[in-house]
């Protein structure tokens, strides 16, 4: 890009904002001369506020709906509905059909979404809740009430729900029912699949909140229903059937994280850690993950600093799981998200000591004995980050020492506060920890190389 399309690209960008009503949460400065661009996000706002406005307007969207909801015959009708051309049509029937490829469904030529109706499902879920979330539902007010009223009555089923839906469990929920109560207005019931673990009258309590809102309910339905509560871990009362490929899956993450900790004999036994397995995995295999937003954006640059190892381990096992031909294309379509899962899994389940280079702080204040204590409470806040803080210690094993006098001829890092400290001052300390981290990582990969060359 040179730099006359870099300005205009600016300019238009400057100019979305504006249209999108986001001036407020997006600020993007120019400057002549020198030629600068300033970028500001404010701390409520992130960059799926402009996915989803960008999405409401791509030629995607009103294809998807149109095929959803059964506006259209054939690719002729679809001119008048995307404003296309007949060859541009057909070049975004192809690129939506690139993007269905790995649900192995597709749009057929007479508008119909054409494969197996639980992936016809996963797919359209996972289409509009990534793309609009909270931020623009793609249906009317009236139907978000009559789908908020449907939850609210399947909470008052006992035994069923978790007592207090999260704000996201419930837009997931909503969104899923919104997906199969429109299948199900168009006649798409899909074979029945027994995919959960519950009661017989459970399956009969659900039926009899659905029956008033939906047409001609088949029981499919209602376990497909099941189904998806169960693998978002809505309900602790039905648990997902254990396949043989999922448990492959498991046992695999299993055995590569004990021979990377061989001190960690029971990592995998605990039913915690299997079941978040399974989940992880039932959402690979058989909702194939259905994340639409570019993992590109998602940096994540707060594991990467301080969880080096357990992105490393993470990253080697979804290269491992590649091996498995029957899962190859499916693990390579959701490779960062898929590694993400599991460093989540392992910063949860594991000992912090085996993912993170422990940063020895030593803190000696001439303030006294107190204040030195009260800092030391305030740097041990800084969370799971793997730090251990001594008052008083011999510096001589510390990677930083804080105090308010500096020592000449050291060779530990110095944070010196001559007062209490600002939230800019814990800012660079925090920096100073993540920095410390790193360069340790990476002694530990030297040592790890010249072992394995060994």
């Amino acid at each position: 890009m040179n730099r006359y399309e870099l300005e205009s690209c600016i300019k238009d960008v400057q100019a979305d904002v504006k249209e999108f009503d986001l001036a407020d949460q997006f600020v993007i400065e120019t400057g002549v001369k020198p030629k600068t661009v300033k970028y500001t996000r404010k701390t409520f706002a992130n960059i799926s506020c402009l996915i989803s406005c960008y999405a409401s307007q791509s030629k995607l969207t009103p294809l998807i709906k149109a095929v959803l909801m059964e506006q259209v015959e054939n690719t002729f009708d679809l001119e008048d509905v995307l404003y296309a051309s007949r060859a541009t049509v057909y070049k975004i029937m192809a690129k939506a059909n690139e993007l269905l490829e790995i649900f192995e469904i597709e749009i057929s030529s007479s508008c119909q979404f054409v494969g197996k109706e639980r992936d016809i499902q996963s797919f359209l879920y996972g289409y509009y809740y990534t793309l609009y979330g909270v931020n623009a539902y793609p249906f009317t007010d009236s139907m978000k009430d009559e789908l908020v009223e449907i939850i609210h009555q399947l909470s008052l089923i006992t035994h069923f729900l978790d007592d207090d839906l999260s704000n996201s469990q419930q837009v997931k929920l909503l969104y899923r029912l919104f997906v199969l109560k429109v299948r199900n207005h168009f006649g798409h019931h899909g074979e029945k699949i027994v995919s959960t673990c519950q009661k017989k009258e459970l399956v009969q309590n659900i039926t009899e909140v659905l029956n008033p809102y939906f047409q001609n309910l088949q029981e499919s339905e209602v376990y497909e229903l099941l189904y998806f509560i169960s693998s978002e871990n809505l309900s602790p009362y039905c648990q997902l059937v254990q396949t043989e490929t999922i448990e492959i899956l498991n046992q695999k993450v299993i055995h590569s994280v004990l021979t990377e900790f061989q001190a960690i004999t029971s990592w995998g036994v605990t039913h915690e850690v299997t079941k978040e397995l399974s989940l992880i995995h039932n959402k690979l295999l058989f909702q194939k993950r259905t994340n639409f937003e570019n993992s590109t954006i998602q940096q994540f640059s707060f594991i990467k600093e301080n969880y080096q190892l357990a992105e490393t381990l993470a990253y080697r096992i979804v290269q491992e799981l590649l091996e498995f031909e029957w899962c190859t294309d499916t693990v390579k379509a959701n490779y960062d998200e898929l590694a993400k899962e599991y460093i989540f899994l392992f910063l949860s389940s594991l000992p912090i000591e085996l993912l993170s280079p422990k940063v020895k702080i030593v803190i000696d204040f001439s303030f006294g004995q107190s204040y030195s204590r009260y800092i030391q409470e305030q740097v041990d806040a800084f969370g799971k980050l793997n730090i251990e803080s001594y008052i008083g210690a011999t510096e001589e094993e510390a990677d930083i020492y804080i105090s308010d006098m500096l020592k000449l001829h050291s060779h530990r890092h110095q944070v010196i506060w001559l007062s209490p400290p600002t939230s800019s001052d814990w800012e660079k300390l925090g920096d100073l920890i993540v920095h410390v981290k790193i360069k340790k990582s990476g002694k530990n990969d030297e040592k790890q190389t010249e072992s394995i060359n060994e």
